[in-house]
């Protein structure tokens, strides 16, 4: 009985607490400092205005005592190790299973009685096996991340989906250069602005380089050159 007993405790200790298995594969070859903390990386619902380059994922998935929340410490600890500066998460869902888990007890009965000058002995051994509960249900969550690095530098120009410019940065340079609202971005530093290039190449830029931008105007192609600011 203390045999089952003790079985029982180390069952329950081991599985009573929440674990996460995760995994990291990386889309880019890109070198950063890794944060000192994962509270220092973000937990975000959809991409920020910020010009950030995605650097690869975070499979993880967790037992049936990890929920969600054990899912995004577990992400920003890995990407924090890599250096990453925010995740997202992009898919997720619970795997659910039902498990058999039998019981058993023994117990000793015995009794003594005794009335006047008569005594009497007698003891009895029964055993007998228990399963309750017989069967329980286990949801283990599980989750995919993407792991982003912020671009040290931006551009200063508020484009729309189109890549329309609707506004600037406050400490931009680029009204002074010539650069109006409604000008269309097609280039950076001579690439295209659909070139997937172009996010690599922002990704070097500097607060203070100086930047050559392409855009439309009116059909007309023009070039102008503005200051880099920090992102």
């Amino acid at each position: 009985m203390i045999r089952i007993f003790l079985f029982s405790l180390i069952c329950v200790t081991f599985v009573s607490c929440a674990l996460v298995d995760s995994s990291f594969r990386s889309e880019i070859v890109f070198t950063k400092e890794p944060k000192n903390e994962y509270t220092e990386v973000e937990f975000l619902t959809r991409q920020p205005s910020r010009v950030a380059l995605r650097i690869g994922s975070i499979s993880s998935s967790g037992n049936g005592y990890a929920d969600f929340d054990d899912l995004v410490i577990d992400a920003k600890k890995k990407a924090a190790r890599i250096g990453g500066d925010f995740i997202i998460q992009e898919d997720a869902g619970i795997d659910k299973s039902t498990v058999w888990i039998p019981g058993s007890s023994t117990y000793d009965s015995s009794a003594n009685v005794s009335w006047g000058s008569s005594h009497g002995y007698g003891s009895s051994t029964a055993k007998g096996r228990s399963t309750g509960p017989s069967m329980i249900n286990i949801a283990k969550p599980w989750s995919v991340f993407s792991v982003w690095v912020y671009a040290s530098a931006q551009t200063g120009l508020r484009l729309n989906e189109h890549n329309g410019i609707e506004s600037f940065h406050l400490n931009s340079d680029a009204p002074r250069a010539g650069i109006k609202v409604g000008d269309q971005v097609i280039g950076i530093d001579g690439l295209d602005v659909a070139d997937e290039r172009v996010i690599h190449h922002l990704m070097s830029v500097r607060p203070g380089d100086k930047m050559n931008i392409t855009f439309l105007r009116d059909s007309q192609r023009i070039e102008c050159q503005i200051t880099a600011l920090p992102n």
